[in-house]
């Protein structure tokens, strides 16, 4: 059976893997790869837009070592899909970086201005979660900080419960990221 894909779809599609296949533990590797793919095609959508996501022009980065971050993020993904130029070399890998690269999709399917799928919006709250320290002051804020009192971060198998759970349940309000921000609005 042939099946007929739009970019946005495939984007989605792997994206939604990367997230499944992070919180179960899977290979780090295989999930980096996947979500660096499904980053990669929702950036070339948005860039003709003058977006840049958060994991490519962050405003923490001085303008002089924007290349050397950004060098710093493609390393893994080209690492992980080439061979002619590097054969014999290693990598020494952090897999925490896919979860900018997750992030990144995220935010730039808002910035398609399409409505976030559970295990996207679950994510992003996940992230914030995991990261109050990035976030900007305000209500969502505060949200987040009362949430992180009560959830383990780091407990994986309650968390996808909750992805699929929410995929029950149906889309809810919520995250709004394409200003590149976590306040909850856009």
């Amino acid at each position: 059976m042939k099946l007929t894909l739009n970019k946005v779809e495939v984007a989605r599609s792997q994206l939604r893997q990367s997230i499944y296949m992070l919180f179960s533990h899977a290979d780090p590797v295989v999930v980096h790869t996947l979500a660096a793919a499904a980053n990669q095609i929702l950036y070339d959508l948005v860039k003709t837009n003058g977006h840049n996501g958060i994991a490519r022009n962050p405003p923490i980065v001085r303008p002089d070592k924007l290349e050397e971050w950004n060098k710093y993020l493609k390393v893994p993904q080209n690492f992980f899909k080439h061979a002619d130029r590097d054969p014999t070399e290693t990598l020494e890998f952090d897999p925490e970086i896919t979860e900018i690269f997750i992030l990144d999709a995220v935010v730039f399917l808002q910035c398609l201005e399409l409505p976030l799928k559970p295990a996207e919006r679950f994510f992003a709250h996940w992230f914030a979660l995991k990261h109050p320290d990035l976030l900007n002051e305000g209500v969502y804020k505060d949200l987040m900080l009362g949430y992180a009192k009560k959830i383990d971060v780091k407990d994986y198998d309650t968390i996808l419960d909750a992805i699929k759970v929410m995929e029950e349940i149906g889309p809810t309000s919520g995250f709004s990221g394409c200003a590149n921000r976590f306040d909850g609005e856009k």
